[in-house]
């Protein structure tokens, strides 16, 4: 049962402001890879990696509340304030423990095993304020009045503890991200450049009961391009440029001076036709 509850107030239908609100009960079930059943078996290096398909999904009780303002002459300008938090227990978590196993068909003996997996438990908690901006430029003269910018910043507080009572931040959560997106339309013709930022954030907590070998990812700020035509017959097309600095995730253990894992991503171009009938 996921009950949800919102609610948005305001002074009336012309009012420029308004405030919304919501608590709501939410679930994420394990990934495949978590709940796969299948294993990988190294006996050269004495490891099994597998999944556990006895799983229980996460849940999380999702408090929100926000304060709007519309404006321009056809309130197309939106400044927002927003303030959530989010209550989350029966966390997944990696799972690592010895196990002495034989794969007498394929002529391994008995040996001792790492064994890496998943499991339930732990809890976390997330909190944090947005704030949102978004407006064409209509005030200024043309051609300048087809150009316009969004733009948010989000701040989080977010900690997850483990069962042996270790504390680190959420998984995926970056205590700083933001975006700021410039973009010029007019008529059947758009364009926009992106500039995205995340700080540092939590890839993979630890499995070791001292909560050392944590997984992060470093912070990373990628630029994309985009532009798009739209034809009076309902061909469009479409091209887009990402990643034009080149920016490389880089993942380390605890520190960044403990390399992980590198990937060097080039920029990506790709073109399409679509047609709406």
């Amino acid at each position: 049962t996921l009950p949800a509850f919102n609610f948005t107030w305001s002074k009336g239908d012309e009012s420029a402001f308004q405030i919304r609100g919501a608590v709501t009960r939410a679930m994420t079930r394990p990934t495949i890879e978590q709940i796969n059943p299948g294993e990988d078996v190294n006996a050269e290096d004495g490891e099994i990696e597998r999944g556990n398909p006895d799983l229980d999904p996460f849940r999380a009780w999702q408090y929100d509340i926000g304060v709007e303002y519309y404006f321009g002459e056809t309130g197309e300008g939106l400044f927002a304030v927003s303030a959530f938090f989010k209550d989350v227990e029966n966390f997944i978590v990696a799972d690592q423990f010895t196990e002495t196993r034989a794969f007498d068909s394929v002529g391994v003996p008995s040996l001792t095993y790492d064994v890496d997996t998943f499991r339930n438990g732990g809890e976390a908690s997330i909190a944090g304020v947005e704030v949102n901006v978004q407006t064409p430029f209509s005030f200024l003269p043309a051609p300048f009045d087809d150009f316009g910018i969004f733009a948010n910043y989000t701040f989080t507080d977010s900690e997850f503890t483990d069962e042996n009572g270790n504390a680190f931040t959420f998984p995926g959560a970056s205590q700083t991200t933001y975006n700021i997106v410039g973009y010029y339309e007019r008529g059947g013709f758009s364009t926009r450049l992106a500039y995205n930022y995340r700080d540092d954030y939590l890839i993979s907590p630890s499995s070791e009961t001292d909560g050392s070998n944590a997984v992060f990812g470093e912070e990373q700020g990628r630029l994309d391009f985009a532009v798009r035509y739209r034809f009076e017959n309902g061909v469009r097309l479409s091209f887009d440029a990402l990643n034009l600095t080149e920016e490389q995730q880089y993942l380390y253990w605890d520190d960044v001076s403990r390399l992980e894992d590198i990937e060097f991503e080039g920029r990506i171009y790709t073109f399409a036709i679509g047609f709406i009938f």
